[in-house]
């Protein structure tokens, strides 16, 4: 009882802060159907989405809480498969108020489409969200619509290239229009891995590209995968309560305790961007990206050099072309024009001369 107490006071001090300090351009207004897809056959594994994370909660009720925090989500929905053994799964969710659909256990791009037909209640914008994400980043997903709100975009990226962002801190809705296409178009494994079929063929879309703040860039495991991943997650909750806090101030106290990363850190990644890709799709994605706008976070404010949260396209002082960020580390971003190759870095503290 009193940890359920704990989690009601920080849903309403969470809430009254609005998805720290972005709130000003935070008017996505209940835009987002959320599909949570969820099954508990899994490769390494099962049943893993019904695990406790702490006593009172499951892998799957600790996700559902973490899009409920999200002001810009107006519908959520479980979609899981017709089998059996997902009977469990359909339990807890109603149980959670939830409503769920069932379908097709390997075409996942099918079964988030009759979820929405079902229980859509017209939203512009759906975002898949997962079962093995148990830190899902609200304030990103709040952020994320807002900015594709207001600029008409039907997708938005992450800035970046040599590395991914933490798991849940790259947060990507789709418009309508989007998924629309996704589900037309996807073959083969594109049905299993919704949103594949999108990143290979961007050039059909409006959208526009995030500088992602630098504390997305940390070697951290956040995807549960294994009983080490969960094991992690669990050590996070007993630590820092980490459940029900915003993704950047766990990362923060991970900064600060990083050797609890070292539960999973071993645990190697089975789809990515640079595992489910090839480097020619990789390098299509790079020439694409020149002249899409870039909307910079709050690494522009570290830095000094463009005012925080405030949207700007940043292009090649020389050729005009997109600048790509290459490398964060330890907060400065170095950046390199597509066109011209042209290199400009920024530091997060003044370098010392």
């Amino acid at each position: 009882m009193e940890e359920c107490a704990k989690l009601e006071n920080s849903l309403s001090s969470a809430r009254r802060c609005g998805g720290g300090g972005y709130q000003h351009i935070m008017n996505a207004d209940k835009k987002v159907l959320a599909i949570l897809c969820v099954r508990t056959s899994s490769g390494r594994m099962d049943h893993k989405v019904l695990s406790n994370t702490t006593e009172d909660w499951t892998l799957l009720k600790q996700c559902i809480w973490r899009l409920k925090m999200a002001q810009s989500v107006k519908t959520i929905v479980v979609a899981t498969s017709e089998e059996s053994s997902d009977d469990p799964i359909e339990i807890a969710a109603l149980a959670e108020d939830i409503p769920v659909y069932r379908g097709s256990l390997d075409n996942v791009v099918e079964r988030m489409w009759k979820a929405m037909e079902e229980y859509g209640r017209g939203e512009p914008f759906i975002y898949r969200a997962m079962g093995d994400q148990p830190f899902m980043d609200w304030e990103a997903l709040d952020r994320s619509t807002a900015l594709m709100l207001e600029n008409k975009w039907d997708n938005i990226l992450a800035l970046a290239f040599k590395e991914d962002p933490v798991y849940g801190a790259g947060i990507a809705p789709w418009s309508y229009k989007a998924f629309e296409a996704i589900r037309s178009n996807s073959t083969g494994e594109e049905n299993e891995h919704a949103g594949m079929w999108l990143r290979r063929n961007l050039a059909k879309f409006d959208y526009g590209l995030i500088d992602l703040p630098h504390w997305c860039y940390r070697p951290y495991r956040f995807e549960v995968d294994t009983h080490e991943d969960l094991n992690f997650v669990r050590v996070l909750h007993e630590h820092t309560q980490a459940g029900w806090k915003p993704l950047k101030t766990t990362i923060r106290y991970l900064d600060k305790n990083s050797r609890l990363s070292e539960i999973n850190a071993h645990i190697e990644e089975k789809t990515g961007t640079y595992t489910s890709y090839t480097e020619t799709e990789i390098k299509q994605w790079q020439k694409d990206y020149a002249g899409r706008p870039v909307v910079w976070s709050d690494m522009a404010g570290l830095v000094g050099k463009i005012e925080t949260a405030k949207q700007l396209a940043y292009l090649c002082p020389k050729c005009g072309g997109a600048l790509i960020a290459l490398h964060i580390t330890k907060g400065d971003l170095e950046l390199e024009c597509i066109l011209c190759n042209h290199k400009k870095k920024y530091f997060s503290a003044k370098p010392k001369r």
